[in-house]
């Protein structure tokens, strides 16, 4: 306690920085709960740097123009590589893309780096694994600490990211402390992979989150594309990802005809899959329903922002997870469509949502003592 007190005193002199890396675009509750926590825990103490962790990620392939195309159409916000912006309230982001030394770079800026795990080490073809690899390179060479977070949440890793990630635990040199609750341990335990867990003491959390549906406020879907579903390996998903989009399109088109109200919200995540997505579902339901506004939004990247674009909708039927919890938090009467077998719909478990954050305050509190002691 002593020592945690005189490391906050010296703090109070040097602004720590801690680089939050995930997906640039990506609209993951938990990373912005995270960066939340963090910024609230540490206040003026640190400042909390988003980063792309597949920036290094050569610019060739159709995936890659898809992918630039989609972003021109629903980041505008987001400038040209090597430039910077100011794309949250809470921090300075700097999206520094398509650099050789990007990971160095990444850690000699910083004084710690929370990696977010679990969907994102579902990683068949590699991209994640090996920038996993080279920031685990960069942390061993300049002697930085890093928190990963949630790894081993899903039982989908291809074999490459089970080497990559084996070779980080295992070395003489790793400075890695794995976040990660049962169902990650147990999937790790199943691997044979040796996890170290740091325990934290919970913190407070701000709920800024708490914002009343503005007037006129209309109903929004949340929509998430088959083949993104099918490629998280949803269980439970019935028929192939081209069968579902006839499906989503029926229960969406009945979820808006039975809605008094004459406008309809889609929203998307920021990956092009889902935003070409919600563009075929937009044009298919102003043909099916002449009568009826369909406007289309993409979630941005700011969690005000997030909060603000919802606020508008008086109820939300969302095909993602992250979504229902941001709506739920913000108390808007919200379903969530679990794609199973047995049942078409259901209200989001409130139990759900207080084990997300819980899960964001011990990682923001595990992250702050790394950086208070290091």
């Amino acid at each position: 306690m002593v020592r945690e007190d005189k490391a906050s005193a010296r703090l109070k002199h040097k602004v720590a920085t801690i680089a939050l890396c995930g997906l640039a675009g990506s609209s993951n509750c938990g990373d912005q709960l995270i960066a939340q926590a963090l910024s609230q825990a540490l206040g003026q103490s640190a400042r909390i740097i988003p980063y792309d962790i597949l920036a290094n990620r050569k610019k060739r392939g159709a995936w890659y123009r898809l992918r630039r195309t989609a972003a021109s159409l629903i980041m505008p916000q987001l400038p040209p590589p090597l430039r910077t912006c100011l794309v949250t309230a809470y921090a300075k982001c700097v999206f520094l893309l398509l650099r050789r030394s990007y990971y160095d770079l990444l850690v000699r800026s910083a004084d710690a780096v929370l990696i977010g795990g679990g969907q994102l080490l579902r990683d068949n073809d590699g991209y994640m694994a090996g920038a996993m690899d080279a920031l685990h390179r960069a942390m061993c060479r300049h002697g930085r600490n890093y928190a990963i977070i949630g790894c081993g949440a899903s039982p989908g890793w291809g074999a490459y990211a089970q080497k990559v990630f084996r070779r980080l635990l295992d070395h003489p040199q790793n400075r890695a402390t794995v976040l990660r609750d049962e169902a990650s341990a147990r999937v790790l335990r199943d691997y044979g992979i040796r996890c170290p867990c740091t325990v934290a003491p919970d913190m407070a959390f701000s709920g800024g989150w708490s914002k009343a549906p503005a007037a006129g406020a209309v109903p929004a879907v949340c929509t998430a594309s088959p083949y993104t579903l099918a490629y998280y390996g949803r269980t439970g998903i019935r028929g192939s990802p081209r069968q579902n989009r006839k499906r989503m399109l029926d229960e969406i088109r009945r979820y808006a005809a039975a809605q008094k109200e004459a406008g309809l919200l889609l929203f998307c995540n920021g990956n092009p899959e889902d935003f070409l997505f919600a563009r075929w579902l937009q044009k298919k339901l102003r043909s099916m329903l002449p009568q009826k506004t369909i406007c289309l939004a993409a979630i941005p990247h700011s969690p005000e922002d997030m909060a603000r674009i919802l606020s508008q909708c008086s109820c939300i039927r969302s095909y993602r997870m992250h979504t229902a919890i941001l709506a739920s938090l913000m108390r808007i009467p919200c379903t969530l469509v679990p794609w199973d077998a047995k049942a078409d719909s259901l209200m989001l478990d409130e139990s759900h949502v207080q084990e997300q954050i819980d899960r964001a305050r011990t990682a923001a509190a595990s992250v702050a003592r790394i950086v208070l002691q290091s």
